[in-house]
């Protein structure tokens, strides 16, 4: 688990139900080199509440792609 800065395109919140397209920036991606791939699906949570989830469609940052 870690944070993240979750920007959202044409939207500056999301509604339970919605889906949305934008970005999400770890702040820590140091500590999680080469983990992401396209085609996973992240799970957002609160705690152990799951809030929703992410596709990953794009990954920017080098360090994080398989």
């Amino acid at each position: 688990m870690t944070t993240g800065i979750q920007q959202y395109f044409n939207t500056d919140e999301l509604k339970c139900g919605e889906t949305v397209e934008g970005t999400i920036s770890f702040i820590t991606p140091e500590y999680y080199p080469h983990s992401l791939e396209v085609g996973m699906r992240l799970v957002f949570q609160e705690g152990e509440r799951v809030t929703g989830y992410a596709d990953i469609v794009e990954i920017y940052n080098e360090l994080l792609a398989r």
